[in-house]
């Protein structure tokens, strides 16, 4: 063996044993003898103690090998116990998020089942406090009816007896019985008027009323309603007609447009004593015409003018009515695709004005 590898053996044994940290005296004293034979240059017993020394090494090598090699074991069984430990936290730890995001998910789940339930229970609330303020405005109109029925019908019915009474005479000429049986025949009108508007606004439903659109020439209408409301007045206002249009005929319901200008008519009479009552006709445009009522009366105050087409709204609460009048002549226009209004520019009294569609 050359002497550079006895060198390096050498360190590296003295190496391993420096890292080992191990100090054995038998292999000390062996390290000692080797130094001295190296001074002394006696190389065969050298090598013979490296070779005691590799044993004594290897010995010492195996033996802190085994060790190291249960301590190894210990280790890991001890890592492995803390592993598994930490795997069963972690497994228990899951269970508990687990059984936590139920318990939450179950909580939120009846609470929105409550608050559903809560939101029903307002709903029904709601709609039971919406049929009772019904079921009491149905009962005050129904009340309202009646006692204006009353006092409505029993005016036409006492004319009607006692001109029928007065027209049977034999002895009167022929020029009363005419008078007679104009008067007769005005009562008859409001009568069937005042039923026909507390029938209509039953249920306030127009839409469910048949409207028979035909053809008609509405300034041939005019100028007849006009003349019929002149000899039958109660009023000392002109009452006239007015129109620039010779003929138009327009597609309509004859007799519910008849009625939406008699009521206008009958309401400027009411409150226009004297002075003039103006029916006019005009062109709105191509597809359009204009009705327009104008009076010289007391007029409607702005506050009334917004609230005039209600139902039961009265423009005057002593004067003679259903309050139903004006609020059907709106659904009647409506219906017809037309606009009913009042001229809130006029201050000479009233003006109504509601346009009607030439062809429906």
């Amino acid at each position: 063996m050359s002497f550079s590898r006895i060198t390096f053996l050498f360190i590296f044994i003295l190496l391993f044993s420096t890292l080992s940290g191990f100090s054995i005296s038998k292999i000390d004293s062996i390290k000692m003898t080797i130094n001295e034979n190296l001074e002394k240059n006696n190389y065969s017993e050298t090598l013979q103690l490296y070779k005691n020394l590799e044993t004594e090494q290897d010995k010492f090598f195996y033996s802190n090998y085994n060790n190291e090699i249960k301590s190894i074991y210990d280790n890991y069984d001890i890592e492995k116990k803390e592993l598994q430990n930490r795997r069963d936290q972690n497994k228990l730890l899951i269970t508990y998020i687990i059984f936590l995001i139920v318990f939450i998910v179950i909580i939120v789940y009846i609470f929105l089942i409550l608050r559903h339930k809560n939101n029903l229970l307002k709903e029904s609330r709601k709609e039971l406090y919406s049929v009772k303020q019904l079921a009491e405005y149905s009962i005050r109109n129904k009340s309202l009816i009646i006692s204006n029925m009353t006092h409505e019908i029993r005016t036409p019915l006492n004319a009607l007896i006692g001109f029928t009474e007065v027209i049977t005479q034999e002895d009167i000429s022929k020029e009363i019985k005419q008078q007679c049986s104009d008067i007769i025949k005005l009562n008859s009108d409001l009568l069937n008027n005042l039923i026909n508007d507390v029938l209509i606004s039953k249920d306030m439903n127009i839409d469910s009323l048949d409207f028979d659109l035909k053809q008609y020439d509405i300034v041939v209408l005019c100028e007849k309603l006009v003349k019929t409301m002149q000899k039958i007045k109660e009023t000392e206002a002109e009452i006239v007609f007015h129109s620039d249009i010779k003929s138009l005929f327009v597609e309509t319901d004859i007799a519910r447009i008849q009625q939406v200008i008699i009521n206008l008519l009958s309401n400027a009479i009411k409150f226009c004593k004297k002075g003039s009552i103006t029916l006019s006709i005009d062109r709105y445009d191509n597809d359009r015409v204009e009705f327009s009522l104008t009076d010289t009366g007391c007029g409607i105050s702005k506050e009334k003018q917004i609230k005039v087409f209600e139902r039961f709204e009265k423009l005057n609460e002593s004067a003679n009515g259903t309050g139903l009048g004006l609020s059907i002549c709106k659904q009647i226009i409506n219906r017809l695709n037309g606009k009913i209004y009042i001229d809130p520019n006029y201050t000479s009294g009233a003006r109504f004005i509601f346009t009607h569609p030439v062809r429906q």
